[in-house]
């Protein structure tokens, strides 16, 4: 035995993993065999008896295993059919005579020996001989595949066919059969004109004839058939070549001229528009055992990684595992055999074992009154059904939720909500989901939330804000809320929508009761007292002689009591700006505010400089008294101001979506005590506003859905900016 060779470039290419069957007596030339084979190949070794049920793509065996396994190979031949299962005889140092070469092999059972390798063997030889068997293993398989996809897609024309070998019927196809009223069997084996009227008989060897000659012809006129039951059926008959070996073969196309309607190129339209679509698409006989494929298209290839030559002739089962769950596979089972349409998603596994998610939707199609096949359509929805599973667990979690929450899409409808939300409203479900959030938002916060979200698309450093909300109820009651407002995730680069966290900070109640003692006590109490105080003061000044220490007492008292009557009226106008029933969005020109303002002011001051730059007109919408809060801008400023003529300009302008009032002036600058008051929107016990009145310009602003900057004015003074959404 040799061993030359071993470097040798011979590779198993792409039979690589195909599975041997190595049968010899003889140890050494077995041992010696896997060797060289087991790289490239799955090797087994078996004995005689060990032979049948192995199924292998190759066996490599001594004269006296194939003598002793004869039967078994036969029988492994006979399931294998049509393709072929190759043996390779191996010589040994036993062998008596020797074996010198397969025409040599003339006993019985070498006969079933495809090629031989003598004694001594070499490396290279047996691997080049098993390359050589295998290649025809592959190639008897991939041509019965064809065939098996060939016959299949026969089968699905509208037309009749009929494949003639010399003349001789060899198929026909399901139409072909239904046509001529016979079975397989009894429509092959004889000629064409067996099936042909006899005076139709000249015309379609006619047609023969001219097929020879020219490769393809078609019969001008009808030709009758002659049924199995005796019939006749009158049909369109056209014929073609197949191959050019000039053996005889043919196909013969025919048509029942009682549907004459039908495009003849339809099949082809078809089965175009099958290839080219982006899901995977089957199609199953189920007239035949266990329901084979007879097509595939090259998507169905793609999701599963199977090739199309793989899957014909094969149940679609292949695709299920371990953890395919067996629900939606019986109810697969069960719509086929009631030939009726399904849908069921399941998990399948592509070829190299990786899970995925396949959606099928299974179509029956009938023919001639009958189901004949199932259309299957697959799509891989692995992503969906993860998405679908973390959103089932996220609605848990928002149900079980104390508060309100909500999501909306892009467009701002309720997607979702859960059950404290729907009891936080009054509204059923079914009256949210779809409509606009404005149905229970307010729509001028529905515009302040719109603008926080882009804000929130254009910051790569925040993902969620705190948006304060007036949501009315179904019965009309209006509750002031905080939103916690935050993205859902985006799908296919595409802004999904929100999902806000709502909670009521309303306490309509004790807040109507806060509201009611401190009108009264400061309008009623404080202000009869105060004015109580003032009448004796001034009283006193004027009626009594006092020194200079007690008048400076006397005028210090008269200017507190002023003062706090003052914060009485400023504290009615807080209430007026609190009282969210009188404070319905409305329509306002706020460059006409401005000017009334300015005229009002320029008589109230004549000694100050006012001055005012507005547009034709500049709506805005708004809700509660914004005049109150410029008026008190201009107030302070006069109020404040060190000059003896203080200068006052007022601006208004548009800014993209939003419309600006400024007022500028040049007395002292705001403290910055004060701007963080107003900026923070809160006060504690060690630092504070010295009065109302930015505190009024704030909350009056807010509650209108605009916003308050103060900058320095240069080269001194103040610029107080107020910015509100247009009309």
């Amino acid at each position: 035995m040799s061993s030359s060779g071993s470097g040798d470039a011979t590779d198993a290419g792409p039979f690589e993993g195909s599975r041997v069957v190595v049968g010899v007596a003889h140890d050494a030339t077995r041992a010696t065999l896997v060797e060289w084979l087991a790289p490239d190949y799955d090797v087994v070794t078996a004995d005689p008896d060990e032979l049948p049920g192995l199924a292998p793509d190759l066996y490599v065996l001594d004269r006296p295993t194939l003598a002793a396994g004869h039967d078994a190979i036969e029988q492994a031949r006979a399931a294998a059919d049509p393709t072929h299962l190759p043996v390779l005889l191996a010589a040994t140092p036993d062998d008596e005579p020797p074996l010198e070469s397969a025409a040599a092999a003339t006993d019985r059972p070498d006969e079933l020996a495809d090629d031989v390798v003598t004694y001594p063997l070499e490396r290279v030889t047996v691997r080049r001989r098993a390359r050589a068997l295998l290649r025809i293993r592959s190639l008897s398989v991939e041509v019965a595949e064809r065939h098996e996809q060939y016959h299949g897609l026969l089968d699905l024309l509208d037309d009749g066919i009929c494949l003639l070998d010399d003349g001789t019927v060899t198929y026909v196809n399901d139409v072909g059969l239904r046509l001529l009223g016979v079975e397989q069997e009894a429509a092959t084996g004889d000629p064409l004109t067996a099936f042909v009227a006899e005076g139709d008989v000249p015309v379609v060897e006619s047609l023969l004839a001219d097929v020879r000659i020219d490769g393809r012809a078609t019969i001008q006129q009808p030709v009758t058939l002659t049924t199995g039951t005796g019939d006749a059926v009158t049909v369109s008959m056209s014929a073609v070549a197949v191959g050019d070996d000039g053996a005889g073969r043919m196909q013969i196309v025919f048509r029942d001229l009682r549907d004459s309607e039908r495009k003849s190129d339809r099949f082809g339209l078809y089965l175009s528009a099958l290839d080219a679509a982006a899901e995977g698409i089957t199609i199953a006989d189920v007239t035949r055992d266990d329901d084979p494929l007879i097509y595939a298209n090259e998507a169905f290839a793609e999701i599963t990684g199977y090739d199309v030559a793989e899957v014909l002739g094969r149940n679609c089962r292949f695709l299920q595992g371990t953890d395919t769950d067996p629900e939606p596979v019986a109810t697969m089972r069960a719509a086929i055999a009631a030939r009726e349409p399904a849908t069921v998603t399941l998990r399948n596994y592509r070829a190299d074992g990786t899970p995925f998610w396949n959606q099928v939707h299974l179509m029956p199609v009938d023919h001639g009154g009958e189901t004949t096949h199932f259309l299957g359509f697959q799509r891989d929805v692995t992503e969906r059904v993860r998405r679908e599973r973390e959103l089932g667990q996220y609605r848990t979690l928002v149900q079980a939720a104390g508060d309100p929450i909500y999501t909306l899409d892009a467009y701002g409808c309720f997607t979702d909500v859960n059950d404290t939300f729907v009891s936080f409203t009054g509204y059923d479900r079914a009256d949210l989901i779809g409509a606009h959030a404005s149905k229970v938002i307010d729509e001028q916060d529905v515009a302040v939330c719109r603008r926080r979200i882009a804000d929130l698309l254009s910051s790569s450093d925040s993902t969620q804000v705190t948006v304060e909300i007036v949501v009315e109820t179904v019965d009309g009651d209006r509750r002031l809320c905080e939103v916690s407002l935050g993205l859902l995730p985006f799908e296919a680069g595409q802004f999904g929508g929100t999902v806000g966290v709502v909670r009521d900070v309303t306490e309509p109640k004790g807040r109507e009761q806060r509201l009611a003692v401190l009108d009264r006590v400061l309008r009623h109490n404080l202000r009869n007292k105060m004015n109580v105080i003032l009448g004796r003061s001034e009283a006193l000044r004027e009626e009594t002689d006092l020194d200079d220490d007690a008048a400076a007492h006397v005028d210090a008292v008269m200017d507190a009591a002023a003062e706090l009557l003052d914060t009485s009226q400023d504290a009615r106008r807080f209430r007026d700006v609190l009282a969210l029933k009188e404070q319905e969005p409305s329509t306002l020109d706020l460059a006409a505010l401005a000017a009334d303002a300015v005229a009002d002011k320029r008589a109230a001051f004549p000694d100050t400089d006012i001055t005012v730059a507005t547009p034709d007109e500049a709506p805005i919408r708004t809700r509660g008294r914004l005049r109150s809060a410029v008026d008190e801008l201009l107030e302070n400023v006069v109020e404040h101001s060190d000059r003896d003529r203080p200068t006052v300009d007022v601006t208004v302008r548009a800014d993209g979506d939003r419309v600006v009032l400024e007022v500028a002036d040049d007395g002292p600058r705001v403290p910055d005590f004060e701007r963080r008051v107003v900026r923070d929107t809160v006060e504690n016990p060690t630092e504070h506003g010295s009065g109302l009145g930015l505190w009024l310009v704030s909350w009056t602003v807010e509650q209108s859905g605009g916003e308050i900057e103060i900058v320095d004015n240069d080269p001194r003074g103040t610029v107080v900016r107020l910015r509100f959404p247009c009309a």
